[in-house]
């Protein structure tokens, strides 16, 4: 019982030693295109929820994937016919072998890259930082789609 309760609290600690880092590399992933100029509102809830009802990372990796593959099949179909690519298959910005967003976002889920860097990744539950993050990414992009601009997280320091 004691160790269970240790364990708890030194996940609870590093979870919010980490939501500083996670919050970063959120600012990071959104600003490489996942905004409302490349997405639809609809696109990133379902994301969002698919990542809700996940008991793991595994299970989001294979619910995400399915759902990126679906839609990646169809805007390629759709990319074919007006010959641009859209949403899920937008390349990143400034990026050199034009990776789609969706392959990108499957890449930071797979390899967890929304922890790269931390020092309390080992510590902390990799399904709860992984939701935080998307919270985080989705709260940036609703701001931007609300309000016409993006959020000015970049003047105000997160600590």
């Amino acid at each position: 019982m004691y160790s269970r309760l240790t364990l708890a609290l030194r996940q609870r600690a590093a979870f919010l030693n980490a939501q500083k880092h996670i919050l970063k590399r959120a600012r990071v992933f959104y600003k490489m295109a996942f905004t409302p100029k490349n997405l639809t509102p609809s696109q990133m809830a379902a994301v969002g929820d698919l990542l809700q009802s996940s008991h793991s990372t595994k299970e989001v990796q294979d619910k995400v994937g399915k759902f990126l593959d679906k839609q990646i099949e169809k805007l390629r179909l759709k990319e074919k016919r007006s010959g641009r690519p859209g949403s899920w298959l937008t390349p990143l910005r400034n990026e050199i072998d034009e990776m789609p967003l969706g392959e990108v976002l499957k890449d930071w889920i797979r390899d967890q890259k929304y922890l790269e860097g931390c020092p309390w990744a080992d510590d902390i539950h990799s399904l709860s930082a992984m939701r935080r993050f998307w919270n985080y990414v989705y709260g940036q992009y609703c701001y931007e789609k609300t309000l016409g601009k993006g959020m000015p997280l970049e003047e105000v320091d997160p600590s």
